[in-house]
């Protein structure tokens, strides 16, 4: 049987907003390679603010050491996983893909997340039916929570990811 990896949201808190105000962080996905480390490949849509033009999103994909590197990284929830087969198909797809429908108003990170995650049920498997913001927000808030306390506790970030 081929190994897969755990498909993570993982969340960032954002200047304004911290603990509490999940609704307002950055999502990225994480494609978690080792789970002790948290370390993996990250996927994400990112603005560059342009003055007196909307929000400019492009990609950042690349590889990543842990989650633990970010002080603002406030842990998040597996919701999938991909085989290891599968892996560089699916990278392929996001680049294919590209900033997907982020002209619409209102598109934001968090849409982003989303359209990947659609897009991870031709490449892997999802352990959810329904993808919406509203789905995910109780366990990453209960996640950036556990995230706080760990890392007040041991004095550096230490982001707790909820397993499935």
């Amino acid at each position: 049987m081929e190994l897969a990896y755990p498909v993570v949201i993982a969340q960032y808190k954002r200047d304004d907003y911290g603990v509490g105000k999940e609704e307002h962080f950055h999502w990225a996905l994480i494609i978690v390679q080792d789970k002790q480390t948290l370390g993996g490949y990250v996927i994400q849509a990112v603005d560059r603010a342009v003055q007196g033009h909307g929000p400019t999103w492009h990609i950042d994909c690349r590889a990543v050491d842990s989650l633990s590197r970010s002080s603002k990284c406030l842990g998040g929830v597996q919701v999938g996983s991909i085989k290891h087969g599968a892996f560089h198909s699916f990278v392929q797809a996001v680049h294919q893909h590209g900033v997907g429908s982020s002209s619409r108003p209102g598109w934001r990170c968090k849409d982003y997340v989303l359209e990947l995650l659609e897009m991870l049920r031709t490449y892997g498997s999802m352990h959810v039916q329904h993808l919406r913001v509203e789905v995910f927000l109780p366990a990453l808030r209960e996640a950036s929570r556990r995230t706080y306390a760990q890392s007040v506790a041991a004095g550096r970030c230490v982001p707790h990811v909820t397993w499935l």
